[in-house]
């Protein structure tokens, strides 16, 4: 099965602990327009996700 995410794994010492990190693997508006369609959708404000990507020039 294929991912929409990649992860990367950190590790800041013994302090910071190892911790992983998140970024979406394909393009964004596929994304929204897959969770768009989804059951759960309603439980998501995709109208700020959205807007945020579209502030941040990722649509």
């Amino acid at each position: 099965m294929l991912g929409i995410l990649d992860r990367t794994k950190r590790n800041e010492g013994r302090g910071g602990g190892i911790y992983y990190e998140y970024e979406i693997d394909v393009p964004i508006d596929a994304a929204l327009s897959t969770l768009e369609n989804l059951h759960m959708s309603g439980e998501l404000d995709l109208e700020s996700l959205r807007q945020n990507a579209e502030n941040q020039g990722l649509l």
